[in-house]
Order: C-alpha cells, then structure tokens, then sequence
C-alpha cells in the first residue's frame, strides 16, 4: 500500500494510505479501506479525529495539534493535491528512502552532513579557519617584520616522512594501551547478530541488514590533568571505517553509556559500552581509540 501521511504517539500509529486509514496501538490494528469510510469528523475541542465505516467499525485518534491534525485530515479530505515527496534516492546505493532518514536501511551509509557527524572537528576547523583570518587581516610578526596579506612567507626546511606519517601499532583484546595520558583496555567482545530483542513492550527491536558488534572497554586516566574520551570507531579490513550506533542505548547499561564526549578525572576508571552497526561482510575489525581528536594510528584487534 502507498503510505500518504503519518502521525506517531507514545502507544500507537496513525497512517493514511491511498488505499484506506489504518491504526496500530496496543490493542491491536485497525484498517478501513477508503471506499468502506462511511464519515470524516473531528473534534476541535480534543483534536480527536473519528472514522467510521459502512460496516459499523470506529477509528479514533487524538492529535492535539492542530496544524499536524490538518496535515492528516488533508488526504482524508481530498485536499492534499500539491502533496510533498516523501522519499528520496540515497546517493550510494539509488535505492528510495524516506526523506528524512539519516542512515540507508539498504546500504547503512550515514546520511548526515559531515559537520553534523564530526561536532568536534567541526569546532576545531572553525576555530582555526577564524584564527587564520585575523591573523590574515591583523597581519602576524615574524623574525622583526610584519608579513601582511599578499606577501611570500619565508620557506621552511620541509619535514622528512619519519616526522609525518607515524606507523600504525595495534594491540590485542585485555591488553593495556597507553596512549595521551589515559590506559585503554578492551575487556570483551560481542558479534549480536542482525536483531536486537525489546523485552519491552513498547520498544521495537532493532534490525539490520549487517550485524551488531558490541564493545566493552574501560579506561582509565593516569595523567594530572582532565582527559576526554570520545570519537572511537571501528575499523574493517576493506579500510571502511564505522561510528557507534546512537539508537541503541536501550541495550546498553546507563552507567556504561559514551554519549559523544566525556571526562575522567585524574586516577579515575570509567568503563564503557559501545554497539557498532557494521556490513554484513566486514572482517578484521579493530577498535580505534579516541578523545577530542581522532586517534589514526593506534588499534585493538577485536579477532573478528
């Protein structure tokens, strides 16, 4: 069936379709196709919009706002002529998806803007792309002169290639890795497969056309100074690099939630819980540490 309009509460749906209205709720579903509608009523008062049919069957449902109530009661009306898209095409896989998904459920790729999925490096760009333009303008003292906009700086003895590009180390789960004043250690690793199961009945589960991976790791911060954990991710061995999934926090324990960035004291152990959403091909997948910045050249072998 062609779904026109949707409206969602706590307990239940409300969808409207080309061919007929439909409701999903606790008690079960409800569906009346478009040429049974007896009638169309609403009530101001409420926001309760009733449909009944020929047959007798009744569907009720509240929407307390009145420009979304309108936005359902348009199809249901035949006034919804100029109606939106409501779909796109995902720009690597083509296929349709709805037009506010931030993730392909076909081919997993975020769909996010890179600044809107890297906060941190955005703040840092920002700040200093906005240090380079008032050096720019302010001009910057070097060696007794002022080197203003227009003029060729001095050149600098280039770096060799041993300063630059650092080798890639990697270590093994329960292994101590020290790194930027912290101690990170792996403690366990979990393939979930391609379902999480809801316990609760008013959580669906979480499918994926990939699987689930599931870290746990402490860290613990051995410097004088406040340190940031933050921007882990996974590695595989086709080099595709993977974030950790933010609608998966019912299957995580609260105290062991990372939520983008968080702060150890000096002495303190945290310990975390991370679940990945992967490819269904991918293997020789390795953790990444991370904090402020991505960490590029330290890895965890996860053995799967």
């Amino acid at each position: 069936m062609e779904l026109l309009k949707e409206h969602k509460s706590l307990f239940s749906k409300f969808r409207v379709y080309k061919e007929g209205v439909g409701l999903e709720g606790i008690s079960g579903k409800k569906f009346i196709r478009k040429d049974q509608i007896a009638s169309i009523s609403e009530s101001k008062l409420w926001g309760t919009i009733t449909i009944k049919s020929f047959a007798g069957e009744t569907i009720k449902y509240t929407i307390s706002n009145s420009k979304e109530r309108e936005r359902i009661m348009n199809p249901l009306r035949g006034e919804d002529k100029a109606e939106p898209k409501i779909t796109k095409q995902c720009p690597h896989c083509k296929s349709e998806i709805l037009l506010g998904a931030k993730k392909c459920p076909q081919c997993q790729s975020d769909l996010r803007s890179w600044f809107i999925r890297h906060p941190i490096l955005t703040f840092l760009v920002v700040c200093f792309v906005l240090g380079v333009f008032i050096m720019s303008i302010g001009g910057v003292k070097k060696e007794g002169y002022i080197q203003k906009v227009g003029e060729v700086p001095q050149q600098e003895t280039p770096k060799s290639e041993s300063e630059i590009v650092k080798p890639e180390r990697t270590f093994k789960i329960r292994e101590n890795v020290e790194v930027g004043g912290a101690r990170w250690k792996v403690l366990s690793v979990k393939d979930l497969g391609s379902k999480l199961t809801s316990t609760n009945p008013f959580i669906e589960s979480k499918t994926t056309t990939g699987k689930f991976i599931q870290v746990r790791f402490e860290v613990k911060n051995i410097s004088k100074d406040l340190k940031s954990v933050g921007n882990v991710g996974l590695v595989d061995s086709q080099n595709r690099e993977y974030t950790p999934a933010s609608d998966v926090l019912f299957w995580i324990p609260n105290e062991e939630t990372l939520f983008l960035i968080d702060n150890i004291n000096p002495n303190i152990t945290k310990t975390y819980t991370v679940v990945f959403e992967v490819a269904k091909d991918a293997t020789g997948l390795k953790f990444r540490p991370g904090g402020i910045i991505v960490l590029k050249d330290i890895f965890i072998d996860l053995g799967l």
